[in-house]
């Protein structure tokens, strides 16, 4: 969660309500999502690549 909110912070991006869903958690077989928007964690993982490729990038 830290390093997708850096990537978003980069991005000038701001999510306030950003935070882990605990109810996923509490299942019998987690599955942890990111809220708001309700994504899997996995795909949080992959938005962050891609925003710090999207940086590099521009960097040049």
């Amino acid at each position: 969660m830290k390093e997708l909110r850096s990537a978003l912070a980069d991005a000038a991006i701001t999510l306030p309500s950003l935070r882990i869903d605990l109810a996923g958690l509490a299942r019998e077989a987690p599955r942890p999502r990111v809220v708001p928007g309700g994504r899997p964690v996995g795909l949080a993982a992959r938005l962050t690549v891609a925003l710090w490729t999207r940086r590099a990038t521009e960097a040049g």
